[in-house]
């Protein structure tokens, strides 16, 4: 599928974020450089791609709104909007004055030696970590399916770039099989816009 339209203004495209805050997400891997939760690896990762489209949609101060966002999050108290209180997309521009907090955090980088070095950074932060019960994500995707089809039948999105999920996960649904998991993933692929389907990844920790 070759996509061309480009996301301006009048075209934006949306970004959906469907992020595990099930019980397992308090387990401990490498990441950037020191140990850390799955849970506050993956809030910063959600962090830091707010921070990136909240950049890239500045222009001379102003910012524009090239793009919707939602943020769901799944766990054993069910799945909810992480964003926004009316549980749908928020714009870009809404990003600048719904910061949670500011943070330093050490970020590792590599020099030309490939020796690594660290900086110290400060960083935005719209989501918390969180983990608790089960993973609930056939009902996650669902929630996300209905976002992303809402979005795409509005009419002044019907020319735009199609919308893209990230699934974030670190382990297997409490709440459905993989055939079930792979029929809803399925139809959230197969919503789109004028320009073409809707994009979902997957990204397992």
């Amino acid at each position: 599928m070759n996509y061309t339209q480009s996301i301006t203004r009048r075209h934006r495209t949306a970004f959906v974020l469907a992020i595990d805050q099930s019980g397992s997400m308090v387990e401990e891997l490498e990441f950037r450089g020191r140990r850390t939760s799955k849970a506050a690896a993956v809030a910063e990762v959600a962090n830091s791609l707010l921070s990136e489209l909240l950049l890239r949609a500045t222009r001379e101060g102003e910012v524009r709104d090239y793009y919707d966002i939602a943020v769901v999050g799944y766990s054993g108290e069910g799945v909810h909007s992480l964003l926004s209180a009316d549980e749908t997309f928020v714009p870009v521009s809404a990003l600048r004055n719904a910061v949670r907090n500011t943070r330093r955090v050490s970020v590792e980088r590599r020099l030309p030696d490939g020796q690594p070095a660290f900086n110290e950074v400060t960083v935005s932060e719209w989501i918390a970590p969180a983990a608790s019960g089960q993973t609930p994500m056939y009902e996650a995707l669902l929630y996300v399916h209905d976002l992303v089809e809402a979005w795409c039948r509005r009419p002044e999105h019907r020319e735009s770039f199609p919308p893209l999920v990230f699934n974030i996960t670190d382990g297997e649904a409490s709440d459905s099989d993989e055939e079930e998991l792979a029929q809803i993933a399925g139809r959230i692929r197969s919503l789109g816009t004028d320009d073409g389907r809707a994009l979902l990844v997957n990204i397992h920790l």
